[in-house]
């Protein structure tokens, strides 16, 4: 499914393809409003969150291991569409 934000700024959820405006967006607008984060049970930061009027995004930690190591494998975006 193609999520388009606004003109040019688009992920597209099966492919997880983003147009080059969406990684503009996301460090411009979406990174520097994000929520303070959830922590996961060994109280690291979980997710963070960002909401406007077409899209909701997740931002999650994904971490190395279930354990009280803070290594991480990277961070995940999830962007889906806000529901009425």
């Amino acid at each position: 499914m193609k999520i388009e934000v606004k003109q040019d700024v688009f992920w597209d959820t099966e492919t997880k393809i983003q147009s080059e405006e969406a990684i503009t967006w996301l460090q411009e607008e979406v990174r520097p409003n994000l929520s303070l984060p959830t922590l996961d049970n060994h109280q690291r930061p979980d997710e963070r969150t960002f909401e406007n009027e077409t899209v909701k995004v997740a931002e999650k930690q994904i971490y190395i291991a279930e354990s009280n190591d803070w290594a991480r494998k990277g961070v995940e975006y999830l962007v889906t569409l806000k529901t009425e």
